[in-house]
């Protein structure tokens, strides 16, 4: 993990494995960066293989610490760590400049088969039989 700072800004490059033993090493390392007031945080996390969600809590706790209601950016995202937030609806808590290779934005939530599963009907399943 890389850090650097300037005008208000801090930049953290996180690399590697964020697991349930990494989650406390990074959530020391926001906190020094935090505790050096900077406006802006922005995080890069296309090098980052895998995510748990230790370490997203403590990213989220990072975003929701800065002054103003500010969320903290995303400039680049890889898959995995795509995946994780979105599917725990952390990624609400971050605003999201650009993406890494592999990375794949989430599906729109409308369509015929969101349509369908809504109605009751998924599309995969055929509807029961009826018998006059």
């Amino acid at each position: 993990m890389r850090t650097r700072s300037r005008e208000g800004t801090a930049t953290i490059v996180i690399t590697g494995e964020l697991d349930l033993c990494a989650a406390p090493a990074l959530g020391r390392l926001l906190l020094d960066v935090l505790a050096q007031g900077p406006e802006r945080l922005v995080l890069d996390l296309a090098g980052v293989t895998f995510i748990d969600c230790a370490a997203a809590r403590e990213l989220v706790a990072a975003s929701r610490a800065l002054p103003g209601a500010r969320h903290a950016v995303i400039r680049r995202m890889s898959r995995p760590a795509s995946r994780l937030l979105r599917l725990t609806g952390m990624l609400s808590y971050f605003r999201i400049v650009g993406s890494a290779p592999g990375y794949r934005p989430p599906r729109p939530r409308c369509g015929l088969q969101s349509r369908a599963v809504r109605l009751g009907r998924h599309p995969r399943v055929p509807s029961p039989v009826r018998h006059p």
